[in-house]
This record gives C-alpha cells, sequence and structure tokens, in this order.
C-alpha cells in the first residue's frame, strides 16, 4: 500500500481485538471511537481521512447515526487503511481463498445478486452478501427528492388556498393553484419513499380537487371534469378514501347543476360508501338531500337529511381534506345552507 500523506492510522492499531471486533461486526461508530483513542486522532483527522463531516462522525461514535450507505461504509473503510484481511468479504476488492471458483465478490455499490448457498463454500461468506443487498436494497427506497421542509410548505398552501377561495379573486386562487400542481407534479416524477409519495399524490389531488371547483365557478364544466378525473387517479394511485369522496361529492355538486341531476344521487351514493363519518359524511349528506329535493325525490332527500343529523351526533376527527379548512371544509353554518335549501325546493318552508 502506497504511503499515505496526512494523519493515518499506525499499523499496531489494527492488531488491538477490540478494533477487529467492532470492524467485523460494522460497528463503525465504536470501531472510529477506539481507533482514535488508540491513533491519538482527532475526528477532524477521521473526517480528512474519510470525507465524512466531523459532525456526523460525532453522531456516529455516539450511536445517534448509522453508516447505512454502502458508499459512505466503503469511503470509511478504505479512508482510515482498513487492511484487507480485516474485511468482511462484502468490502474486498477480490474473492477470499474460500469461495469457489467463479463466484465473484461484489465491490461495494455494485448491484449484486446473492449466490445460492449451493454455490457458496463458506456460509459466512453468504451471509454477507446477504447483508450487502439487503443495506443496498434499503439505502435504494431511502432516497427522495423531497425534504419534509417542502411537504410542509405544500401542505401549508393547499390550506392557505382552501381558507382564501372565499374572497380572494378567483384568477388568483387560480393561478397560486396550477403552480402548486405543478410543483407537486414535478416531486412525483422523482423518487421518494412510499410514504413521502402517498401525501405527495393526496396533495396534487387536492389541488386538482380545487382546481375541478374554481373551473366549474368559472363556468368550464368540462375542464372541471377532466381535474375531477384527475384527482380520482390520484387517490385511487394513493388509495386514499377521503380524497375519493370529496372527488365524487364534487362531482355530484357539478352534475346537479347541469342537465344529468339523477347522476348526482349515483355519486353521492358512491361517496357515501367511503366515508364512515366525519364532515365529509355529513358533505355527502347534504349533497344528496339538496340533490334528490332538486328532482323531486321527497323520501330520499329526508332520508339523507336523517343520515346528515346521525353523523352530526357521531363526533370524528378531520379526515385527511377537511383538515384545510376553508372550502375543503363543511361547518355548521354551511349544513344549515344545505338543510334550508332542501326544505325550500320541498315546498316545506317550515321545518317540523
Amino acid at each position: 500500500m502506497a504511503a499515505r500523506s496526512g494523519p493515518r492510522v499506525p499499523d499496531e492499531v489494527w492488531v488491538h481485538p477490540a478494533v477487529q471486533v467492532a470492524i467485523a461486526n460494522w460497528d463503525f461508530g465504536l470501531a472510529s471511537r477506539l481507533i482514535r483513542e488508540r491513533a491519538a486522532l482527532r475526528q477532524d483527522d477521521m473526517a480528512l481521512m474519510t470525507g465524512l463531516s466531523q459532525s456526523f462522525l460525532s453522531m456516529l461514535e455516539a450511536g445517534n447515526r448509522r453508516l447505512t450507505s454502502l458508499d459512505k461504509a466503503t469511503r470509511f473503510l478504505e479512508g482510515i487503511g482498513t487492511p484487507e484481511s480485516l474485511l468482511a468479504p462484502p468490502f474486498r476488492e477480490q474473492a477470499p481463498p474460500t469461495a469457489s471458483a467463479g463466484v465473484a465478490l461484489p465491490a461495494l455499490g455494485r448491484h449484486v445478486v446473492p449466490p445460492s448457498v449451493q454455490h457458496v463454500a463458506d456460509l459466512n461468506d453468504l451471509t454477507a452478501h446477504a447483508a450487502v443487498r439487503s443495506l443496498q436494497f434499503t439505502d435504494e427506497i431511502a432516497k427522495t427528492t423531497v425534504s419534509s421542509a417542502e411537504l410542509e410548505g405544500l401542505e401549508s398552501t393547499l390550506t392557505r388556498i382552501a381558507g382564501d377561495y372565499v374572497h380572494a379573486p378567483l384568477r388568483q386562487i387560480f393561478t397560486d393553484l396550477v403552480t402548486t400542481r405543478d410543483c407537486l407534479f414535478t416531486l412525483l416524477n422523482g423518487r421518494q419513499p412510499l410514504g413521502q409519495t402517498r401525501e405527495l399524490l393526496l396533495l396534487a389531488g387536492t389541488s386538482c380537487l380545487l382546481l375541478a371547483h374554481a373551473s366549474q365557478n368559472l363556468g368550464d364544466e368540462d375542464a372541471a371534469i377532466a381535474q375531477l378525473q384527475t384527482a380520482w387517479t390520484l387517490a385511487e394511485q394513493a388509495d386514499h378514501n377521503d380524497l375519493r369522496a370529496w372527488v365524487k361529492g364534487t362531482a355530484a355538486l357539478i352534475a346537479e347543476w347541469s342537465a344529468r341531476r339523477q347522476t348526482a344521487l349515483e355519486y353521492t351514493r358512491q361517496a357515501t360508501r367511503l366515508t364512515p363519518g366525519g364532515e365529509t359524511r355529513i358533505r355527502i349528506a347534504a349533497i344528496e338531500a339538496r340533490a334528490a329535493a332538486r328532482v323531486g325525490d321527497r323520501p330520499t332527500a329526508l332520508a339523507a337529511l336523517e343520515d346528515l343529523q346521525r353523523a352530526r351526533e357521531q363526533p370524528a376527527p378531520s379526515d385527511a381534506l377537511t383538515r384545510f379548512g376553508g372550502l375543503l371544509s363543511f361547518p355548521e353554518a354551511k349544513q344549515e345552507y344545505y338543510i334550508g335549501g332542501t326544505f325550500a325546493l320541498l315546498g316545506e318552508h317550515q321545518l317540523e
């Protein structure tokens, strides 16, 4: 091995049993601390040798962080000059003598298909292969192009838009929604863990749902329906019933004011099957009651009002959509408006 310039680990450190055990167990935090103590090195020296930051090494040694990235683990071991004899098979460039002919153990960071037990002479080698493959997989699925701050910011933006919808100029609302939706679509084209993907799908679907309302308010029913179709697809991809229910409820609202009024009732029945309670269930019942009254179906309208009342009497936490508030909530004042509208359409202006 060529002589190293700068800080280095003396050869005698590598023969210490505790150092050897720490490396064998892939306990890189303990190995770093033991090596520094025996080599009289500072964390800054280790950072210079390994390419890892001093703050990361400090957390690694304290047990608050781990080297789960194969590339970083390799960089750490190579940077401190770990002798080949102490490296587990996955960290060696060449296959050890115990491996059977034709089976090359991987260099770290390459795609590896673990061999079967029958093709590996040493079971320890197979264990090492399996461990590396698991780490490779977790390293891949943990990668993300989305930060928690971005998600929180986008949710905050949609909350603001939903709240501003009833009083801000519609043009500004529409522009903000398009910008937010496009940002969400861009992030969804990146990569992120499944939990973040589901949240992005929900936020993108919510933005399209709000765009459907805005398009309808602007008198473009075709555009509204297109936005709802997109929101439904995103809800399906996220497997999110709250979003599904809101999409169906909004579709019912659009149908109620069109020539397809009977279709509105079918949409509300579909939505009812998707939401067990809470404000969303109250909203669906209110829409169904008014839509039924609009087509002269008094029994269905009264049954829907009874369903609304039952939902009111069973408090439930906010769901994934009503938490945004504003247009995406259904407060008591709006409930009473729909109830009054239902009785007015039925010609029953006095509540019993």
